[in-house]
């Protein structure tokens, strides 16, 4: 019989844990559901955004297409017996072309077809009559050209320019979105933990409620055994007033920042919900020696200044390519009699050109090597500036953890002393006015308790913050 009353009590306690368990939200759910909510949803989109806009700049190396077809008509040409009398053409040209990325070079595919038809003077000799020409020709001819550079441009620098630098910018950018997300990640971390002081005054309010009834009983008790005055039920039954009325008032707070959470959450099922969370729980932190996103983000912006300057550099170099078409053509007389281009042909030059001055280029690059200078030192303004920030919450954190001790211990003195002048007073040596000043000394005791702990919380998760230790 033993057995199983202890077995049914056991199952009764595992159902009681699992309904307490459903029953409340600690801060890693909370932070999952934060997850779903419109402003992250907003970040991650702004960053695949960022990423679109990187891609968009490589269309330079697309192929374009291009077809010509054109028709002219001309008359006369010339007064020469050898010129034709009128001309007629027409013709289709199609080409593809592109740019190389690795190289900086243009290539271009093309063919083209045309068809002549002339009216010719005719001479007659030896009672023959000769045409000076062809009435009538068709020519088709297929090419292939490349134009590679040597030294402006050479390797696509200024093709990649932009490129590179909305890369970098896209990099910069997460970053600085990651720093948005972990900002509003704290300021609702924030939320939860008012949450749960409020939660955890509604426990101390609900215990001295407790208490004030029980010093009310004591009194009522004593008065009717004319052991105390009157003016004791009076002061008690004001101590109980007091306590409902700091109680009502916290539970007032506990429910709107409840509601709040709620509606930031839009989540049906957190209404009847309560906290969970280790808030008694504290401990000294060491400094992390991580890389901060700041000095990330100083790297990208050093890095997208410098491909600049490299830019500009090869900008005012003179432009010098190479350049080589080859194909092959043929022609006929008449268009159903087309063949395969068989007439091969090749050429190839050098292109120079030179400006002869470049003031305006040259005095952006050194406009670009200044702003390289008020970039560093924006950027060395704001990591001292963080790790300042962070050094003075460690320090913060310490002194609290300090005080938290002697509140502990301090909380420990305070209800000796209650328990004493309780004993005292039923025995009818103390006073009722001591009693309550040993209680009010104890749960002020535990507010200032409750109040560094939480001074605590929110300094540990700032300064996870400022350290880049609290993303979603």
């Amino acid at each position: 019989m033993k057995k199983k009353t202890s077995s049914i009590f056991f199952m009764l306690l595992i159902i009681a844990s699992k309904i307490i368990a459903t029953n409340t939200c600690s801060l890693e759910t909370y932070w999952e559901l934060l997850k779903k909510h419109p402003h992250t949803k907003k970040i991650k989109y702004q960053i695949l955004l960022e990423e679109e806009t990187s891609n968009k700049e490589k269309e330079i190396t697309d192929w374009t297409f291009e077809i010509q077809p054109s028709s002219s008509y001309e008359k006369p040409i010339g007064e020469s017996i050898f010129s034709a009398k009128e001309r007629n053409i027409n013709s289709l040209n199609i080409s593809r072309r592109r740019k190389i990325w690795a190289t900086g070079g243009n290539i271009s595919l093309n063919a083209g077809l045309s068809y002549t038809k002339q009216t010719l003077d005719k001479l007659e000799i030896n009672n023959e009559e000769i045409t000076l020409g062809k009435e009538k020709e068709v020519k088709n001819k297929i090419s292939i050209n490349y134009e590679h550079p040597l030294l402006r441009n050479k390797h696509g620098i200024q093709d990649k320019v932009s490129y590179l630098n909305q890369k970098l910018n896209e990099q910069i950018m997460k970053l600085q979105l990651k720093e948005q997300q972990e900002k509003f990640k704290l300021k609702k971390t924030m939320d939860f933990i008012d949450w749960v002081t409020y939660y955890e005054l509604k426990q101390i309010n609900e215990e001295r409620i407790k208490i004030a009834k029980e010093q009310l009983n004591i009194v009522k008790e004593r008065l009717q055994n004319n052991l105390t005055e009157k003016i004791d039920l009076l002061v008690a039954e004001d101590q109980l007033r007091i306590a409902l009325q700091n109680n009502e008032k916290n539970n007032g707070h506990y429910r709107s920042k409840k509601t709040y959470i709620n509606k930031i959450l839009q989540n049906k099922d957190f209404k009847e919900k309560d906290p969970e969370f280790d808030f008694y729980n504290y401990k000294k932190i060491k400094k992390e020696k991580n890389i901060l996103r700041i000095q990330k983000e100083y790297e990208y912006a050093k890095e997208q200044i410098t491909e600049k300057i490299k830019s500009k550099q090869n900008d005012i170099l003179p432009e010098l390519s190479i350049n080589l078409s080859g194909g092959t053509q043929s022609n006929n007389s008449e268009i159903k009699n087309i063949i395969i281009p068989n007439k091969p042909h090749i050429k190839g030059y050098i292109l120079y050109k030179k400006a002869e001055k470049n003031s305006r280029k040259k005095q952006e690059e050194k406009i670009l090597k200044v702003k390289m200078e008020v970039i560093k030192n924006s950027y060395k303004e704001k990591i001292i500036e963080s790790e300042a920030k962070r050094e003075e919450l460690l320090s913060k954190i310490d002194s609290i953890i300090k005080i938290i001790e002697i509140n502990k211990d301090h909380i420990h003195s305070t209800e000796k002393r209650y328990l004493e002048e309780i004993n005292r007073y039923k025995k009818g040596d103390g006073e009722l006015q001591l009693v309550i000043q040993a209680k009010d000394n104890q749960e002020n005791a535990k507010l200032m308790l409750i109040e560094n702990l939480y001074l605590y919380h929110q300094n540990y998760f700032r300064y996870l913050e400022e350290s880049d230790l609290l993303e979603i």
